[in-house]
């Protein structure tokens, strides 16, 4: 049992008195649902660690499961939103890369490209809340969770609005081929009226970030994939 203040009400921990290998997790939430996370330690599962996360209406939001193949692995993330959709990241790992897959709810493959391996951080929340864009002009609303929102802009007058987002825990997916890191993105945010904007993406197009300033934005709030 955790002390007041603590966001688990109590954890409970399975290993290997031998080994003191720690091969299964269980954390209660104090708002209900759980956590429960399982590793391979004696290498005879398919997977090298399994998380699933299950909210306080016992409905499964998160899934992960990592393959380990020997120095390259694979992890695949899967998200269900409130009306049972699943949104999946598949991050094939080598030695000097990534190779990056999200599909969205209906299954179509939303980005897929290469990162070097220095460069990639990952959309690695938990539990996660994937928002796609999609035609020019929408605004992506965000939400309780923590969001990730995949921007994939096509041409130069395409305009995105991203509201209700939190600094604090969400993030923003940009192009890596356009980007590539913190400091190229810094140098494309600008201050408007109606929050920060974003430009250059994919020759020209634009990101609005509403009701936050530039100063607000840090390196934790982008990933670029």
């Amino acid at each position: 049992h955790w002390k007041d203040g603590n966001p688990f009400q109590y954890t409970t921990i399975i290993y290997k008195p031998e080994t003191g290998q720690v091969y299964q997790r269980w954390d209660q939430p104090r708002g209900g649902g759980y956590t429960l996370t399982q590793y391979d330690t004696d290498g005879t599962r398919l997977f090298a660690s399994f998380v699933q996360v299950v909210d306080s209406n016992n409905r499964m939001v998160d899934v992960r499961t990592t393959w380990d193949t020997g120095g390259a692995y694979t992890a695949t993330h899967v998200h269900s939103d409130s009306s049972g959709n699943f949104s999946r990241e598949i991050d094939d790992y080598t030695s000097s890369d990534v190779k990056v897959q999200i599909s969205a709810p209906d299954g179509t493959v939303f980005i897929s490209g290469t990162v070097p391996l220095s460069a990639f951080r990952g959309l690695e929340s938990v539990p996660v809340h994937f928002i796609f864009s999609g035609a020019s002009g929408q605004t992506l609303i965000g939400t309780a969770a923590s969001d990730d929102f995949i921007i994939k802009p096509s041409g130069s007058s395409w305009t995105e609005t991203v509201s209700a987002f939190e600094v604090s825990k969400d993030i923003l997916a940009l192009p890596y081929a356009t980007f590539g890191g913190w400091s190229s993105i810094q140098q494309h945010i600008h201050s408007t009226p109606s929050g920060s904007m974003i430009d250059s993406l994919d020759g020209g197009a634009h990101v609005l970030l509403a009701g936050i300033t530039p100063s607000q934005l840090t390196l934790n709030n982008f990933v670029t994939i």
